[in-house]
């Protein structure tokens, strides 16, 4: 969604990280990347670190618009290697590691409630202070079931949320939905219409915010001029921050319920 920038190391020189919309026989692909320089490098590299981050090394005397070419005729590569690394660990099994939601603001703790009979998502009571009631029996083995509740569940709380947040600063949406993007977190079209992915519910709640502040950005400045990068830092001070940790945390939690049937 942008780029943020980062000190130099000793042999390998962080250029920026961003993220690029590559297209492949299996459809589009966002790819989250850090692009670097290596004195040491010959060749240009493609590789996904310890982090599951793409990570484009240039050699020197290469031009980043030469590696963007080459990581482009690398995307089924790519497409393969972020499946199997999303087929590691199950939706059951990051909810289980994470225990909380992201919802209006703030978090919410998973409760498992198993064996059940029907699987169900549900706010706790009042005095839970924030709980999260999920009713799912893991020896099914089904991540279509958590997948459709958390998408249900989206549907209600990031409307919420995204309402809320543009009340602040009485900016003009019109609808705002939920939906299972495979290669992007939120969109905002002319019509002032906001699209979400459901995963920002597995976000933390400040990185969610800021998406949602990214959206809603574009109801003022439809481009990513400076303007548009100024108004989105009155609106996010911590913009920056947040788009870096949002970089690191894409293409683990995109690959959450990609594989699932909802």
């Amino acid at each position: 969604m942008t780029t943020a920038r980062s000190q130099l190391q000793p042999a390998i020189q962080l250029l920026y990280s961003g993220e690029i919309q590559l297209e492949s026989e299996g459809g589009p692909l966002a790819v989250a990347y850090r692009l670097a320089r290596s004195n040491r490098a010959r060749h240009l590299r493609l590789t996904i670190n310890r982090d599951n981050e793409v990570v484009l090394t240039l050699p020197l005397g290469c031009s980043p618009e030469r590696g963007l070419r080459f990581m482009k005729a690398k995307t089924d590569w790519l497409r393969r290697h972020l499946r199997q690394i999303g087929h590691a660990e199950t939706l059951y099994q990051f909810l289980q590691r994470r225990g909380t939601l992201a919802v209006g603001g703030g978090e919410a703790r998973i409760e498992w409630q198993y064996p059940v009979g029907r699987p169900f998502l549900k706010p706790g009571s009042e005095r839970d202070g924030g709980t999260i009631l999920i009713g799912y029996d893991p020896k099914r083995n089904d991540d279509g079931h958590l997948k459709s509740l958390l998408r249900q569940f989206a549907s209600v709380s990031l409307p919420e949320r995204t309402a809320a947040l543009a009340a602040v600063h009485q900016l003009p949406v019109n609808k705002i939905s939920v939906r299972d993007q495979i290669s992007r977190w939120g969109s905002c079209s002319a019509k002032k219409n906001i699209s979400l992915n459901w995963r920002l519910l597995l976000l933390p709640p400040e990185i969610q915010d800021y998406v949602i502040w990214h959206e809603l950005a574009h109801l003022v400045e439809m481009n990513h001029s400076n303007r548009f990068w100024a108004l989105l830092e009155r609106l996010d001070p911590r913009a920056l921050v947040h788009d870096k940790a949002l970089t690191h945390n894409t293409n683990r939690v995109m690959a959450m319920g990609r594989s699932a049937r909802s």
